[in-house]
């Protein structure tokens, strides 16, 4: 009811759609935390808009020889959650790109650390595509 205590319609989401709705929004998330060099690091599966980003900032490096490095950088930059319990860049603004912000920490690691957080992602997102080719069933 509204102040004149007239009731009002209310418009809801048909709950017979809900739960499926919701599923979607998560099919596909998944995170895990690994140890590496005595460090704790959680990554997590990547959703559209992510992908869609690191698109945008490897586009500089498309056919140079260094685009797969960019391609590992940004993906891992898109995936980690956070390093020993801790985000690794801090959101300070409007604005703010959490990716390209990531990539500035991660650029400064050594190859053989993000060649092996990289195939861990790898693992993790081979991890939520068996679930979910498993949910087609």
């Amino acid at each position: 009811m509204d102040e004149t205590g007239e009731q009002k319609e209310q418009l809801s989401f048909p709950p017979e759609h809900i739960e499926p709705l919701r599923g979607l929004l998560f099919l596909g998330a998944m995170k895990e935390i690994f140890e590496f060099a005595g460090h704790e690091f959680e990554l997590k599966t990547l959703n559209e808009a992510d992908i869609l980003r690191i698109g945008e900032l490897i586009r500089p490096y498309m056919d140079s020889p260094v685009d797969m490095e960019a391609q590992k950088i940004y993906t891992l930059a898109a995936a980690l959650c956070s390093v020993d319990g801790e985000l690794i860049s801090e959101p300070y603004k409007e604005g703010y790109d959490p990716i390209a912000e990531n990539a500035k920490t991660i650029k400064q690691w050594y190859p053989e650390t993000i060649d092996f957080m990289y195939m861990k992602y790898l693992e993790l997102e081979k991890g939520a595509r068996e679930v979910a080719k498993s949910l087609k069933k």
